[in-house]
């Protein structure tokens, strides 16, 4: 991620790289924290759920005090502008809202992640309305949310 933001003009700036890397390890955190549920063979609906109203909503809560004051016109994770750490944030907010959906399981029981989190909302929202993302998310190239295992309780 540190060459591409560098050769798209997107890298921190270096005041900001401490900043940059700390969320940036946030986020990976996090993801091998969801990998343990989401590639568990043994994997449940209520495996899921545990993790989506307890240890989610920890981590939420630290990237919530770390996003961009509400109101704010340039709603950026770092700094004034869009650097690589607000994609990683993004793509990971998503990961976290369709895990939360878990729309292609009828049964499943459908949390709003962001319910709780009004400033990780809004900087979600505001990179979702970004022209290429927005068409990124809507074109038949977006890759469908699946599971590696089926829930076991299914």
């Amino acid at each position: 991620m540190h060459y591409l933001g560098r050769a798209t003009g997107m890298d921190c700036d270096c005041e900001d790289m401490h900043m940059c890397e700390m969320i940036a390890q946030g986020v990976e955190d996090l993801r091998a924290l969801t990998a343990k549920v989401f590639y568990d063979p043994n994997f449940t609906l209520k495996s899921r759920d545990e993790y989506v109203t307890t240890k989610l909503p920890q981590w939420l809560g630290y990237f919530e005090r770390l996003a961009p004051p509400l109101g704010k016109v340039k709603g950026f994770f770092v700094s004034e502008r869009l650097t690589w750490v607000d994609f990683l944030m993004f793509d990971q907010l998503d990961s976290q809202i369709e895990f939360g959906r878990l729309d292609l399981i009828p049964k499943a029981t459908k949390f709003d992640v962001l319910s709780e989190f009004p400033k990780l909302r809004t900087f979600y929202n505001h990179m979702a309305t970004r022209p290429a993302i927005a068409q990124y998310l809507k074109s038949n190239q977006r890759v469908a949310y699946t599971l590696r295992f089926m829930p076991k309780d299914v």
